[in-house]
């Protein structure tokens, strides 16, 4: 059985954001019946902002960074963006990120391209890349997911929308994501 607590409906969404995809996470997760529990809060942009709102540790944060593959010839064919999740108090490792997948030259995503990629604004963005790239030449965005989120046994996220929040049990969020593999690129 799927749990949610809402403070209204978890169907709704604000008008200044587009919904889309919190209502494929939400369908997602009904689908593998996952339990998960949303929060809905004033808007946040930053990791600290949203452990504040939630009432959580930063640490249980799954910061989602959209990352592109700027190289000449991409490290793995018709890839170009991937997901880098990790836990909100870490700050991503370029060089580890780079080995990680094999690159030579990375960029993070403008704000234009998280919003192409994603239907999300920044700071918006779920830890799913399965649900994004449909309108990219590649299938979906690879979600790499590094050592430190597994350090906790609840995780946080803004749910593509920087209203919403979800918890859900790290096993499940792997579960859901299918992560097989973690990796470690973040500084220590």
């Amino acid at each position: 059985m799927v749990e949610s607590s809402v403070t209204e409906d978890p169907k709704e969404a604000p008008d200044k954001e587009d919904p889309a995809t919190y209502k494929k996470i939400i369908a997602m997760l009904e689908t593998k019946k996952i339990e998960f529990k949303i929060t809905i809060h004033a808007p946040v942009k930053t990791s600290q902002e949203a452990a504040d709102v939630r009432g959580v540790k930063l640490g249980s944060g799954a910061k989602a960074m959209l990352i592109s593959d700027c190289g000449k010839k991409p490290a793995r064919e018709n890839t170009t963006w991937y997901l880098a999740v990790m836990a909100a108090n870490k700050r991503l490792s370029s060089k580890k990120f780079k080995k990680a997948i094999g690159s030579r030259n990375i960029r993070f995503a403008a704000l234009e391209d998280v919003l192409r990629m994603t239907g999300c604004v920044s700071g918006a963005v779920p830890p799913f890349g399965s649900l994004f790239g449909a309108n990219e030449s590649q299938a979906s965005v690879p979600t790499l997911v590094d050592e430190s989120l597994a350090e906790n046994e609840t995780i946080n996220f803004n749910c593509g929308l920087r209203t919403h929040s979800m918890q859900m049990r790290y096993d499940d969020f792997c579960l859901a994501e299918e992560v097989k593999r973690l990796y470690s690129f973040t500084d220590d």
